[in-house]
């Protein structure tokens, strides 16, 4: 297992405030990296029971003028307002924080490091 380092972090806001009631986009604001390794927009919608994995969300992103597949679920954690998901089956950890108001979203991705104790990684992201 790959060494946690640290976390590309980004910085969306939504863009459709109010328009629809299970789905949020959210569009690309700064990051502190040099790879954008998701996307300048992102679909957020709430999850409808089609998955036995059962998240609370679904994660797009925007792959030309499309919504692409669903890229990952997003799952509760033991913090208020932040979900946890992954790339490419466990090899890229994702943490999800939401603005209180959901208008804003921040998301650390940890490249190469993934694990299922998030007490170390979410400092990263509070």
């Amino acid at each position: 297992m790959a060494t946690q380092n640290t976390p590309i972090t980004y910085i969306f806001k939504e863009t459709n405030i109010g328009k629809y009631t299970s789905v949020k986009h959210y569009e690309f604001v700064s990051f502190n990296g040099t790879t954008n390794h998701l996307s300048t927009q992102l679909n957020i919608s709430k999850n409808r029971n089609c998955a036995q994995s059962t998240p609370n969300y679904w994660l797009k992103i925007k792959q030309g003028k499309k919504w692409g597949s669903w890229l990952t679920g997003l799952f509760k954690t033991s913090s208020s307002n932040i979900f946890r998901g992954d790339l490419q089956k466990k090899k890229h950890l994702l943490l999800f924080k939401f603005s209180n108001d959901a208008e804003t979203l921040k998301v650390c991705y940890f490249e190469n490091y993934f694990t299922t104790d998030l007490s170390n990684v979410l400092q990263f992201i509070k």
